[in-house]
């Protein structure tokens, strides 16, 4: 994400308590006006709580207006000087307890300031302009990459940063834990085409509908129809740009059959590898069947040799090792693999 598209804005805004009328006007700087904060007044944090320990849901009881939104700080303080006057402290429903106006911007001591491309700022602001975590441009920065290749390099999936449509930012496994759902099906719905919002709901998200046979269905209705879930519905028509009757008709590609629960032909029968060990007396294991099977052996030749009369003594055979004469067995231990990889 280019930093370029980014920039601040300062911004008057005005919090009202929707079941009281009371109300705080407040100045902040922001990328996102239309971000969480919910003003900083000392009185309006004291409600923030009671409400909280009421068991209430703090954005159902109070509600933020933007009410202007300005290019500079001057701008921004000027206005707010303005708003907040002495008629407004008076008010018995007004928050505010101090003048408008006082507001001075400065970073914290120990904070770490990049400048970049004309552009200054702290290290969590670096990571809001460009949706990388503070802990990967750290990270990049420990490796030797400048400021202008950590930008230009694109994040992976699960460090990017998502933004939802109030503002907040973080990765999606961040997401996935504050939400309690699948990190793969979130993935999914998002390669699908959803929204962070939508792929971030507890329900299953209707969007468009689709014309499908004459009737138009949501992707809930077309998957309660056939058992092929929404994901992979959208999947199909959004990303592999199937058609919706390509996509609802074609079925679902059956999980793989471990090589122990398939039947093999023999004798006129089916047999698994079990049962085909079993018939052969204890004369052909049931791994050496497995590993001729995945050789590509027929049937008829893996039960008409026996296991033991398959050389083997490559297994005894000694082996010079830095001075040792060690077997397979001893050197596969040695190197921490299978002796099969050593043969």
């Amino acid at each position: 994400m280019n930093s370029s598209e980014f920039r601040w804005h300062y911004v008057i805004y005005k919090i009202v308590n929707v079941l009281t009328g009371q109300y705080y006007i407040g100045q902040h700087r922001t990328t996102n006006p239309n971000d969480s904060y919910m003003g900083s007044g000392a009185k309006l944090k004291q409600d923030y709580a009671r409400y909280k320990n009421a068991g209430k849901n703090i954005r159902e009881c109070f509600r933020k207006e933007i009410l202007f939104d300005f290019d500079t700080f001057e701008e921004m303080n000027r206005k707010e000087i303005e708003l907040i006057d002495d008629k407004v402290l008076a008010d018995p429903k007004s928050y505010n307890r101090c003048r408008g106006g006082s507001f001075q911007f400065t970073y914290p001591k120990g904070c770490i300031i990049i400048e970049h491309d004309g552009r200054k700022g702290s290290l969590r602001e670096w990571s809001e302009w460009i949706g990388l975590s503070p802990d990967i441009i750290r990270t990049r920065f420990r490796k030797g990459m400048s400021m202008a290749e950590i930008i230009a390099l694109p994040p992976r999936e699960r460090d990017k940063i998502w933004f939802n449509g109030k503002g907040e930012g973080h990765t999606l496994n961040e997401w996935c834990n504050m939400t309690g759902l699948d990190y793969a099906r979130v993935s999914a719905r998002l390669r699908a085409g959803w929204t962070l919002d939508e792929a971030l709901s507890k329900e299953k998200f209707c969007g468009n509908k689709y014309l499908y046979r004459g009737k138009t269905y949501t992707t809930p209705e077309l998957e309660k129809m056939t058992g092929i879930p929404a994901e992979t519905l959208l999947a199909r028509m959004n990303i592999r740009g199937w058609s919706v009757e390509k996509a609802v008709e074609t079925p679902l590609m059956p999980n793989p059959t471990s090589i122990w629960e398939q039947k093999f032909e023999w004798n006129g029968g089916s047999y698994t590898i079990e049962e085909l060990a079993g018939m052969s007396g204890g004369k052909v294991f049931k791994w050496t069947i497995h590993d001729r099977i995945k050789s590509g052996w027929d049937i008829d030749r893996i039960m008409t040799i026996p296991s033991e009369a398959v050389d083997t003594s490559w297994k005894k055979k000694r082996y010079d090792y830095h001075g040792k004469q060690l077997t397979v067995d001893e050197g596969a231990k040695i190197a921490g693999i299978t002796p099969g990889g050593l043969k």
